[in-house]
């Protein structure tokens, strides 16, 4: 009897492993679900837009990618930090260039000013940025290219086909801002400490507020003073919200590339 029912096991989970997914049971952890699996835990996070890998509840059912297929190889990876004597959350947060409030939500830590020491803690990985335009595109106009009337350009011109879906390309808080030069226009401010603007979206996608990493927020066009011109995303990092900053660096790391404009 025992044989039959481990035989039903097995083939109960060769179903779901071939299904792509798999009905999260009492006392599971998503770490304990991406073991199984084979999947990294912070691609299987990134594949169910989890932000706080350490709440489930049974009966939720999670999306199994491949541990070899494109999701894999998008998704953040995950780190750790081992607290050291005298370390708060706050130097940490800056360290990883990171938040405090991201460190707390990926942790479960209720009380921010209090950190044992020796304990380990999750941070995003390298990946926790996307690109902000999907598909592949283009680089037109770079950082600090000559403007009209002695300005530099203060972003990167991103182009691609008119409709094509904008992203967050971090987790973090929109707000629309549409104003005559950048037509419809928004700043993300991330939770990696950075502001980001973006400008001359065709629409926005959803509300302003909260967003998640990778959530569609707008679609490529040309309005406010691009009205005419080709459809593209002009993009800003605001470093820590203050001044621009190149973000060049982070976009060719990020974006997958037709061909690359000065």
């Amino acid at each position: 009897m025992r044989g039959s029912r481990a035989l039903v096991l097995l083939l109960a989970f060769a179903l779901v492993a071939s299904a792509g997914t798999y009905s999260v049971r009492w006392g599971d952890t998503l770490g304990g679900v991406a073991r199984r699996f084979g999947v990294p835990l912070g691609v299987l996070a990134s594949a169910n837009h989890i932000t706080d890998p350490n709440r489930l509840r049974a009966g939720q059912v999670l999306a199994i990618p491949s541990a070899g297929g494109p999701a894999a190889a998008a998704a953040p990876s995950v780190v750790v930090h081992r607290v050291a004597r005298g370390e708060t959350l706050g130097t940490i947060a800056r360290r990883y260039r990171t938040s405090v409030a991201r460190l707390a939500q990926l942790n479960g830590i209720h009380d921010v000013n209090r950190v044992q020491e020796g304990a380990v803690l999750q941070l995003d990985g390298g990946a926790q940025w996307v690109c902000p335009v999907q598909g592949r595109v283009a680089f037109v106009s770079g950082y600090g290219a000559a403007r009209a009337g002695g300005r530099r350009h203060e972003g990167v011109d991103i182009a691609a086909p008119r409709g094509t879906p904008v992203v967050a390309n971090v987790a973090g808080t929109i707000e629309h801002h549409v104003n005559p030069r950048g037509g419809n226009a928004y700043y993300l401010k991330g939770d990696d400490g950075d502001t980001y603007y973006g400008a001359h979206l065709l629409e926005f996608v959803g509300p302003e507020g909260r967003v998640r990493l990778g959530q569609a927020i707008g679609r490529v066009g040309n309005s406010g003073n691009a009205v005419g011109g080709i459809n593209h995303l002009h993009f800003e990092r605001l470093a820590e919200g203050g001044a621009a900053v190149d973000p060049a660096p982070l976009l060719l790391r990020a974006c997958p590339t037709t061909s690359r404009g000065a």
